[in-house]
């Protein structure tokens, strides 16, 4: 179990900000599907609503206009909810997958990293008993060639992660901002919409008061 453990302070800052990146999307992740469950229970209420003012208000003329635009209300409501999903929320999730991958790697150069140090700290000991004469020079030669070997597998899989991994971190910022954008977008398209609805009913009510 003793080893002497390597360190690669570059590399590490570099898988530090992967782990910061995928419990941001964690977090996303979580704060979207509590924005979507949210509007559905806007629906929800809104469609209850709805319905008791149209109990309550049946002997008004154009009372079908009032349905109608209930209507088309909850359908924009629906709508809504099923573009953000396929457009902001999936998008982000893709992206979240492809931490699954690098993960992977991440594990695989981190057993390489484990295996290295091992091999180092045995060919230490050797080099010890060697110089005290209780080691043969051939088992240090072996030793030392099984060090090298591991050295040079860790070092392929972590050259290759300090060169993906600022690329990720770079993605990341690229993707935030489009899907933060796309976001905003949608959802002013969204209220400008409805909202031309809700001014058709209330014009509805202004002249119906008018009249009355």
């Amino acid at each position: 179990g003793k080893t002497i453990k390597s360190r690669e302070d570059g590399l590490e800052e570099k898988i530090y900000n992967f782990r910061r990146q995928e419990e941001e999307v964690r977090n996303l992740d979580i704060a979207f599907r509590e924005y979507v469950s949210a509007l559905d229970t806007i629906k929800s209420a809104e469609s209850n609503l709805m319905s008791a003012w149209a109990n309550n208000i049946h002997d008004w003329e154009n009372l079908e206009n009032f349905q109608q635009n209930a209507e088309a209300i909850r359908e924009r409501r629906t709508n809504n909810v099923e573009i953000l999903e396929r457009d902001v929320i999936i998008p982000m999730m893709t992206y979240r997958e492809q931490f699954a991958e690098i993960k992977r790697r991440l594990d695989k150069c981190e057993a390489k990293r484990i295996e290295f140090d091992r091999n180092s700290y045995k060919l230490h000991l050797l080099e010890v008993a060697n110089d005290g004469g209780n080691s043969s020079k051939e088992a240090v030669e072996a030793a030392r060639m099984k060090v090298d070997k591991s050295h040079d597998a860790y070092n392929a899989i972590a050259s290759d992660l300090s060169n993906l991994l600022p690329e990720v971190y770079d993605a990341r910022r690229e993707l935030y901002a489009t899907n933060l954008q796309t976001l905003f977008s949608l959802q002013t398209f969204f209220h400008n919409d409805i909202s031309y609805i809700f001014r058709d009913m209330s014009d509805y009510v202004l002249i119906k008061l008018k009249n009355d």
